[in-house]
């Protein structure tokens, strides 16, 4: 198998190709809806964590194994919305919508999609697969860069926001 960077950028591109076929308002409603789950999760993860962490060392599981299972929900929540989300007409902004615009939404979408789960893996250390850790320099210049690591949830929820009032607009 090649580098793990390049599966996650194959993904974001056809998430860009999805885009450009469902055009921009179909793609805003996605967006919208990745931005409200990302704030759920952000929020979780860095406001709650301690309590969480907590309740479960109480129940006999440790920081690293409830960090570990944190993660891959996080992962599993996000492809479950994602999957809805692109599943009939969820949310869709008003309007026929562009093409153009719909391809680099779609490229958004697959950013804030794919980028996240990949995030959220890493910080797992990909439990599922066999990766070697002798990871490429652009592996290592991209990991920094995905929507967890650079957005807190104040920023997810003042966008999803912003996205949902844009959607009430005329």
């Amino acid at each position: 198998m090649g580098p793990i960077e390049f599966f996650f950028i194959t993904l974001i591109v056809l998430m860009g190709l999805v885009g450009l076929a469902r055009r921009s308002n179909r793609e805003l409603g996605v967006t919208t809806l990745l931005l409200l789950t990302l704030f759920v999760i952000t929020f979780l993860e860095t406001e709650v964590n301690e309590q969480l962490m907590a309740v479960a060392g109480r129940i006999g599981i440790s920081e690293n194994e409830f960090s570990e299972v944190f993660d891959l929900v996080a992962v599993a929540v996000l492809l479950f919305v994602g999957f809805i989300s692109y599943q009939g007409e969820t949310l869709v902004f008003p309007g026929s919508g562009s093409s153009g615009l719909g391809l680099v939404l779609g490229l958004v979408n697959g950013y804030l999609l794919f980028g996240s789960v990949w995030h959220y893996l890493a910080q797992a250390n990909y439990p599922f697969v066999e990766v070697v850790p002798d990871f490429s320099a652009l592996y290592q210049l991209l990991l920094p860069l995905l929507p967890p690591a650079i957005l807190t949830w104040p920023y997810f929820v003042f966008l999803a926001v912003a996205m949902l009032i844009l959607r009430v607009l005329k």
